[in-house]
């Protein structure tokens, strides 16, 4: 036996640095594996001796009688703390402590094993497993470097180190291995514990053990994605965020974690939520764009439960819009098509149709993305999407953005400009139904359209009749001529005297000379001729002669290639122009103008109903450090009321009316004038020069704001004009008491008074 530590107290080094090597494990037989197992057992034995004859010496008698003191009658904590330390101290020494720490995990009470299972944890991870590689078994090891030589004794393995240094620290390294995999026996079975919380917090401590340390990393990864099949609904979304973040960290086990989850997702009897947790985590895989292998893997995971779906006639659920999901992720990195994509074709247009909105739009952008790929998309596509514009649950979609994104590829790829004509007035007659943001949504992707493709400009600003041909009786001697198809033709006069295009009798062929369109009321003239161009026109065209029987266009076409869209105009811009919206307003302005629209943000997210009422909260906002959720697919949302100017502020108030969003001009006139009158009625003051309210340019000048004048607030406002009006009409109540019809609730409020007066001068 030694006299002298092999492995001493005072070195820096950890034991993994000092215990490798670089020598390749060379194959014995077991019974040299159990001869210097033995060995390395009674060095540690003796090892240990030592090591507690050199601690008491070196911290004293008292010391080391304290710690046993503590270990056999001290609280829990504290029993928990000297285990710890002892173990920092020198791990080699002290796989004892190791051994009581273990033993404290495996009781049943909850309190003591939650408590050592957490700082075996901690222990695990910084001071005993190595973190750039495995432990080893004893057998792994070259253990035909310890042979015995002729001499009979061990034969050295390192210059440095003595055989039996080496093989007492290896003999450590097997022991610590077998102990770790007998931790992790630990953690499966709390993971299973009846208290969510147990199993949550378990659940972290594997995503440490495996984030962190290679060690065991196999049986680690199976539990986490194992527990994607929890009942509890929060420890199954912990899992998922775990496997995400482990594998930002570690860009080389996606293709493992695929695997890993795929097995989990086909095993028998697995219930249908622990299905879809598996697969919202797959199509939430970020796909490197050399990691073909991964895309091709998780295609074939898609639409191996997407066929078995589609056969149980499941397109409403949740489950089917995932797998599209991960499809539309993958498909751009996959060099290639889909495998046997055309026995997939007529399933995904059955979803496009019978399928929910987030569903069909997931089959649209899948259908196009292969068709596009192939260059060759099919005129089955555009009448599904054709079709898709006019489902009403498009109008409540929370993903409107994403229906335009595919409509916007889909008509700039189209080749067939008709179609596309056919394409703009539905988008513009649907507009009808929705809200300001959708409408100016398409009204922006109508303008990219037109950018990219010039030719549709004439379908604008081109009127219906310039194409249209005319057909008038020949006028004969004596016979009155008839009255002109345009109200802006000029009135002449006959020799005799006779204002020629005044009312009355004329006889005309076509069938509008008697319901001429007038420039003054163009909104009439759309109306009533859109309600003229379906069947009941044609039929009249058929009856009679010198008619025009050309082809006519018919909103009600499922095909929009035969809708006859190129026979008329985009005469229902001329409805937004009028809209009640004043943003929607100026974007179909500047497309009947012939100009684009060039807008920055997005609209659908700056004029909905909520971003307007935001405005007028904006001296309380909601604040937000970061976006719900850790997925890197979400798109991160821009935090616009930090960013924005306070509408109660008086940089908002000074600034030029031209240069304000057409949705604020009210929330900034309704500032400028109470500027204005708060300045006209502060007395001892110099009077300040203010100009009209409504002015713009150079007019608001003379206004000098200050911060302190800004101080508004909408609610308080009105409660204060409540008030005054509730304690007025209360004395005008009593002082008429015999008149009870003339009573009236003082907490009424009247849109007549003259205070909350909003309305715009006439020269406005």
């Amino acid at each position: 036996s030694y006299k002298k530590l092999l492995v001493g107290m005072d070195t820096e080094e950890p034991w993994f640095v000092q215990s490798a090597t670089r020598e390749p494990a060379f194959p014995v037989s077991g019974h040299v594996v159990g001869h210097l197992c033995s060995v390395g057992a009674e060095l540690m034995k003796n090892e240990v001796q030592l090591y507690e004859q050199v601690r008491t010496k070196n911290r004293g008698a008292s010391d080391v009688r304290w710690l046993k003191t503590v270990l056999s009658s001290g609280t829990l904590s504290d029993k928990i703390a000297t285990l710890t330390l002892l173990i920092q101290e020198s791990p080699v020494h002290t796989l004892a402590s190791l051994d009581a720490l273990l033993s404290m995990a495996t009781k049943k009470g909850k309190r003591e094993s939650i408590m050592a299972v957490d700082t075996l944890k901690q222990l695990w991870i910084s001071n005993l497993l190595p973190e750039e590689r495995k432990l080893k078994f004893l057998k792994q090891r070259p253990l035909n470097l310890l042979l015995p030589s002729a001499s009979g004794t061990l034969s050295p393995t390192h210059p440095a180190r003595p055989a039996h240094q080496s093989l007492l620290l290896w003999y450590f390294e097997d022991q610590l291995k077998s102990k770790y995999a007998g931790f992790i026996s630990i953690l499966q079975a709390q993971s299973h514990d009846s208290v969510v919380n147990i199993r949550e917090k378990t659940l972290g401590h594997v995503f440490d053990l495996l984030f962190q340390r290679p060690e065991q990393e196999q049986v680690l990864l199976s539990a986490l994605v194992n527990k994607l099949g929890d009942p509890a609904k929060k420890v199954a979304s912990r899992a998922m965020l775990f496997l995400l973040k482990l594998l930002n960290h570690h860009v080389n086990m996606k293709v493992i974690v695929a695997k890993e989850i795929e097995s989990l997702l086909h095993r028998p009897n697995i219930s249908p939520k622990t299905q879809y947790y598996g697969v919202c985590c797959l199509n939430q895989i970020v796909i490197d764009p050399h990691n073909e292998a991964l895309a091709a893997k998780l295609i074939e995971i898609y639409f191996t439960f997407f066929k078995v779906y589609i056969q149980r006639k499941n397109v409403d659920g949740k489950m089917l819009s995932a797998l599209l999901t991960g499809v539309n992720r993958a498909f751009p990195f996959l060099k290639g098509e889909i495998p046997n994509f055309e026995d997939h074709l007529s399933s995904l247009f059955r979803v496009v149709h019978v399928g929910p909105m987030a569903t069909g739009i997931q089959s649209l952008m899948l259908l196009f993305q292969v068709m596009e790929s192939r260059q060759a998309v099919s005129g089955r596509f555009y009448q599904a999407l054709y079709t898709k514009l006019m489902d009403p649950a498009l109008k409540h979609f929370s993903r409107q953005g994403m229906f335009l994104n595919v409509l916007f590829k889909s008509l700039k790829s189209d080749p067939v400009l008709k179609r596309v004509k056919a394409f703009l007035k539905r988008i513009l007659q649907v507009c009808v139904f929705h809200a300001p943001a959708f409408v100016c949504g398409c009204l922006y992707v109508i303008s990219e359209v037109l950018k990219l493709k010039p030719a549709l400009w004439s379908f604008i600003l081109q009127s219906e009749e310039a194409d249209e041909e005319h057909f008038h009786d020949v006028i004969e001697d004596g016979e009155a001529a008839p009255r002109p198809l345009s109200p802006s033709a000029p009135a002449t006069q006959d020799p005799a005297g006779t204002q020629l295009g005044s009312p009355g009798p004329a006889r005309t062929v076509d069938s509008r000379a008697e319901a001429v369109p007038s420039q003054e009321e163009p909104m009439a003239t759309a109306a009533s001729t859109v309600g003229q161009r379906g069947g009941g026109r044609g039929e009249a065209a058929s009856s009679s002669e010198g008619r025009n029987t050309g082809p006519q266009y018919q909103a009600n076409r499922r095909n929009p290639l035969y809708s006859g869209a190129e026979c008329t105009c985009l005469w229902e811009l001329g409805r937004l122009t009028c809209h009640y919206h004043p943003s929607v307003q100026r974007f179909a302005q500047r497309i009947a103008s012939g100009e684009l629209i060039s807008y920055s943000s997005d609209p659908l997210q700056d004029f909905t109903l909520m971003r307007f009422l935001d405005r007028f909260v904006y001296k309380n906002p909601k604040q937000r450090e970061s976006d719900h959720g850790g997925s890197l697919m979400q798109r991160a949302s821009k935090l616009t009321l930090k960013t924005e100017i306070p509408v109660n502020s008086a940089q908002f108030a000074s600034l030029d009316e031209a240069n304000v969003r057409d949705d604020e001009v009210f929330m900034h006139r309704y500032f400028r004038q109470k500027v204005a009158l708060e300045a006209s009625s502060k007395k001892g003051k110099k009077k300040k020069e203010v100009a009209p309210v409504e002015g713009t340019g150079s007019e608001h000048q003379g206004i000098h704001l200050q911060e302190d004048d800004m101080d508004m607030d909408f609610a308080a406002e009105f409660d204060k004009y409540r008030r005054s009006v509730g304690k007025r009409r209360l004395e005008e109540d009593s002082s008429s008491v015999g008149s009870e019809g003339e009573q009236d609730n003082g907490n009424e409020f009247d849109y007549n008074e003259p205070a909350m007066d909003f309305e715009e001068d006439e020269g406005q």
